[in-house]
């Protein structure tokens, strides 16, 4: 029979003993990486249920919860920037920013909910560096995305967020409209997230809580 075709043979092992120790070791190794393994699946649904909990205004749950999720997995930058989002959502934004600068300095996250607390807290001079953008470049961004749309999925919402960041309640709805018409996921923090509070007095925005079965 060809060698290379043939039956498949277990390799000899009889040249390399394994002892008792070995194994004990290996198999410690392996119950390590299971129970992380285990622990980060754990935290990841404690992350998203703490969202979940954020999003329908239950403030002090979502933070308990995230905080958990953090226990869990300290070192996911997710996690810690999703804290600092719960407690920007919850209006407290001395936690929030003090969350926030705990985030990795590459999570694109962290800079925006650290200059969501700061923002919102008046704190202009402090919110436009996280921002790393100023007004006039905020208009180019926008542009960009909407031509970055006709290439590919921009979602909406994040166009929408733009526009209310910047004062222009006109266009924020527009887009608001179409994220509504996209499912954009991000609206289901509309009725939390204070970056839309100057539009919460229009009949528009109360409407479209309505539709997304998120008016109190």
């Amino acid at each position: 029979m060809n060698e290379e075709f043939g039956p498949a043979r277990c390799p000899d092992t009889s040249a390399t003993p394994i002892n008792r120790e070995t194994l004990r070791e290996r198999g410690n190794a392996v119950k390590r990486e299971l129970l992380g393994f285990r622990r980060r699946s754990f935290s990841r649904g404690e992350c998203f249920y703490g969202l979940l909990l954020s999003s329908l205004g239950r403030s002090e749950e979502a933070v308990v919860q995230l905080q958990r999720a953090r226990e869990l997995d300290p070192f996911s930058g997710v996690i810690q920037h999703n804290l600092a989002r719960a407690l920007v959502y919850a209006r407290q934004f001395d936690r929030a920013i003090e969350e926030g600068r705990k985030t990795p300095e590459n999570s694109a996250g962290g800079h925006r909910y650290l200059a969501e607390a700061y923002a919102a807290k008046g704190m202009a001079e402090q919110a436009v560096p996280e921002w790393a953008v100023r007004r006039s470049e905020a208009q180019n961004t926008i542009a960009e995305m909407k031509v970055l749309a006709t290439e590919r999925y921009v979602a909406p919402s994040f166009i929408a967020y733009v526009y209310a960041a910047l004062g222009d309640k006109e266009n924020a709805f527009e887009w608001l409209e179409k994220a509504y018409a996209d499912h954009s996921w991000d609206l289901v923090f509309l009725g939390v997230n204070p970056v839309w509070d100057h539009l919460r007095s229009d009949p528009r925005f109360a409407d479209l809580l309505r539709r997304l079965h998120l008016a109190s």
